[in-house]
């Protein structure tokens, strides 16, 4: 009996937190496609552990730094500098250019993306090409 109480203690659900990330583009949703994929994928709301901040992983990272005791300079943004051939996507939106990077040969534009190494511990399903 004290067996299968204290397994209902242990298992039962209490509450269940599930968080998405969301991509924002001046405080709106973005639009699937080229703009999700080119756009934060941050909240840019809340403060960890505010439940309305959705990018936990980002914060976890965020928190974990500063726990760490590592530098305020990991949180800055760098830029992402990216070879492309100048074609273009065409889509509902209109075109975008492609961020499918060519070697340095083929190169005929630059295109410059900016991020946080905070980013990256974001779920690895949103491309960072």
């Amino acid at each position: 009996m004290k067996f299968i109480l204290l397994t209902l203690v242990l298992f039962y659900p209490y509450l269940g937190w599930a968080f998405d990330s969301t991509c924002l583009v001046d405080g709106e949703v973005c639009e699937s496609g080229p703009q999700a994929a080119r756009s934060s994928w941050t909240d840019g709301g809340g403060v960890w552990p505010d439940v309305r901040v959705k990018d936990e992983h980002r914060r976890i990272f965020l928190q974990s730094r500063v726990v760490g005791g590592l530098p305020d300079s990991l949180d800055e943004s760098f830029e992402l500098t990216i070879f492309t051939n100048g074609d273009e996507v065409e889509t509902d939106l209109g075109s975008w250019p492609t961020l499918k990077p060519v070697s340095l040969q083929e190169a005929l534009k630059v295109e410059v993306r900016r991020k946080t190494i905070a980013e990256f511990a974001q779920l690895p399903d949103h491309g960072y090409g």
